[in-house]
């Protein structure tokens, strides 16, 4: 097998990899939308359980917003390997095998226009957080003064959620790299 790989050219391995690469970001983009699938029917169902039972609104909402968070932290790891993944295909494979550049540097240089086109943290945002402190309003409201806890400790969960949200980033060169290529 090692005898095999060494008869192999750079330019056939590099295919190989690009391929697997580009599978592999199409499997994490995957999964990413469908963790944020996912929570919607969750939290209609959370919304539906809370006006079933309301003495137990803030106990489901402080449910809905760890079910939610855990999946928003899924998210943004996959996010970060996402990153990874687009940086080393701009910088290392893209350049070996077409001139110009393919989808990453085209995706880069002609972004959809507006603050859902470029803006993924808005979207992301939208869904896990502003989900949860729906959530955590609903069971506030829709719950008996008891439920005040469940919510205070959701509420917690939910602030550190926001903290944690933020855009992958790269080391500076590496983001300056990319950025280079873009341009050329």
């Amino acid at each position: 097998m090692t005898a095999q790989l060494h008869e192999l050219s750079s330019a056939p391995i590099d295919i190989l990899e690009f391929e697997g690469l580009r599978h592999e970001l199409l499997l994490r983009i995957a999964i990413q939308n469908g963790a944020m699938l996912v929570m919607a029917p969750l939290f209609l169902v959370s919304i539906m359980v809370m006006l079933a039972q309301p003495t137990q609104a803030g106990f489901m909402a402080l449910a809905y917003v760890i079910a939610d968070c855990m999946a928003a932290l899924m998210w943004l790891h996959i996010a970060a390997r996402t990153t990874q993944i687009k940086y080393y295909l701009t910088l290392v494979l893209e350049p070996r095998l077409r001139q110009g550049g393919g989808w990453e540097r085209w995706h880069a240089r002609n972004r959809i226009a507006g603050p859902l086109g470029s803006y993924w943290r808005l979207s992301t945002l939208g869904v896990f957080v502003g989900s949860a402190i729906a959530a955590l309003a609903a069971g506030w409201r829709l719950g008996p003064i008891a439920a005040g806890t469940p919510i205070w400790i959701g509420g917690v969960i939910a602030a550190v959620m926001v903290a944690l949200i933020r855009a992958p980033r790269m080391a500076p060169e590496l983001r300056a790299a990319v950025a280079d290529a873009h341009k050329g």
